[in-house]
């Protein structure tokens, strides 16, 4: 668990908690900074670690190039307190050994060189490592050199090796926190099966999305973004259509350049009404105590007011299974100083979203129909349309003829089996679970049902399921 700021004994120093560090982690921190100091560094390989997470004497502990033996670049690790000095050139010395084509040798040491060097001072332990380099250049980064990176323009590094919270916060570690908090949602929906950006079809809802979410930020003079009055987009359909899908998508995408937190309401505890809001800056920036919170939401708020706009995807709303609890703290995050900064896209189902909802709601929501350049086709704008809050925003839940072609040649099904099928059937398919759930069924060579409606098929799937699990393991 990440420690608070006001739990750390005498509020430990950036550069304290990187001495504490064992061999493997320190190996694995400096790695991860190297390859974003130098672009020399980009291809750095870990190396020297056996299975206990220790360094491999003999040997860089990583290197640049394709081997060990015929490295560019030798990286040397040490974490030893006393007589580090000795350590680090006998670490040099055998690097160049083992690595005869190096041309740098660069030294981590998380110790501060000149405080905690030898006391005897004609010691020339700097020279000495340089003359055990040879012809290599040596570079030599030290424990002040990694803490001052780590507290200015790397503070996701420092939040994922140490669990210190961000204190500075910048556009590039607020960006980096959300892809970080998100891509661990998105791989664990992928791994459900829910998801699958390989053979996932944009889809007229991908498009109609994304106009929602543009229209709820309006530009600034400098051509900056600015959350606009509509601060809360509600996706509301029944289940199977592909809403979770569609929102790991646009969160992968725009999540690339913008800064987009995804989060699953079946992680969340909705047992205080700032539940949301706390639940938000501890996924940005790890775990805050309240009043360090308060601190960090105004200042990630100060960010937000410029340059860079945060949107927050709450899937699976319904999941939640307390629409009272649900109610009180979306109330409470359109009303609080995140929320106003901040655009919040709500998945749900129709049934649960008409008990949690409630109706002041309606001001922060989009406008009761889309605008004339929304890619929805006109024949199915009625479905975009909101005549009130409950309703929320329903987008086209089922494929087009195109989308589903599309689709199913992604799944390497042959085209010609499709337009086999009469149109009825097809028309089933264009439901995106029932597609699921039919190519899963012919991929596993299961029998299909007689007649293809989307009722067999599930009944067929079910069984199915419910027979594997049944087999012995």
């Amino acid at each position: 668990m990440v420690r608070s700021v006001s739990a750390r004994v005498g509020v430990m120093s950036t550069l304290d908690e990187i001495q504490r560090l064992p061999d493997g982690k320190f190996h694995l921190l400096g790695d991860d900074l190297l390859r974003r100091l130098d672009p020399r560094y980009g291809r750095l390989r870990t190396h020297g670690l056996n299975d206990r997470g220790e360094s491999i004497k003999g040997q860089p502990d990583s290197y640049v190039g394709d081997t060990a033996a015929t490295c560019s670049v030798a990286v040397c690790y040490t974490v030893q307190r006393s007589g580090w000095w000795n350590k680090l050139v006998d670490d040099v010395r055998d690097a160049v050994a083992a690595s005869p084509t190096v041309n740098e040798v660069v030294v981590v040491i998380p110790r501060n060189a000149d405080r905690d060097g030898p006391k005897d001072k004609s010691i020339d332990w700097l020279s000495s490592a340089r003359t055990a380099a040879g012809k290599a250049i040596l570079r030599v980064i030290d424990g002040r050199d990694i803490s001052r990176q780590l507290d200015t323009d790397h503070q996701d590094l420092r939040h994922e090796h140490l669990g210190i919270p961000y204190s500075r916060l910048s556009g590039s570690s607020i960006l980096a926190g959300c892809q970080t908090a998100s891509m661990k949602v998105v791989e664990s929906i992928k791994s459900s099966g829910r998801y699958d950006p390989v053979r996932y079809v944009q889809r007229a809802a991908d498009g109609e999305l994304y106009r929602l979410w543009q229209a709820a930020c309006r530009h600034g003079s400098g051509g900056d973004f600015r959350v606009g009055p509509v601060r809360l987009i509600a996706l509301v359909s029944d289940s199977g259509v592909g809403k979770t899908s569609l929102v790991c998508e646009f969160t992968r995408k725009l999540g690339m350049v913008l800064p987009v937190l995804l989060v699953q309401a079946r992680d969340m505890q909705f047992g205080t009404e700032d539940s949301l809001v706390a639940f938000v800056i501890q996924a940005i920036q790890g775990f805050l105590d309240p009043a360090t919170r308060v601190i960090e939401e105004a200042a990630l708020c100060r960010h937000l007011a410029g340059t860079v706009p945060l949107t927050v995807v709450l899937d699976g709303l319904d999941e939640a299974h307390d629409p009272e609890a649900v109610r009180r703290t979306i109330s409470y995050w359109l009303r609080s100083t995140l929320g106003q900064s901040t655009t919040l896209i709500i998945t749900s189902r129709q049934e649960f979203w008409r008990t949690c909802v409630d109706p002041s709601w309606e001001r922060w929501m989009p406008p009761t129909a889309p605008k004339e350049r929304s890619p929805v086709k006109v024949a199915e704008r009625n479905q975009a349309e909101r005549s009130d809050p409950a309703n929320g925003v329903r987008l086209p839940d089922r494929f087009s003829e195109d989308e589903l072609e599309a689709a199913w040649l992604r799944a390497s099904q042959p085209r010609q089996d499709l337009f086999a099928f009469p149109d009825d059937v097809r028309g089933e398919l264009r439901h995106p679970f029932t597609l699921r759930v039919f190519l899963e069924l012919r991929n596993q060579g299961g029998h299909l049902p007689q007649t293809l409606t989307r009722v067999a098929l599930l009944e067929c799937w079910l069984n199915r399921r419910l027979d594997t699990e049944a087999l012995p393991r």
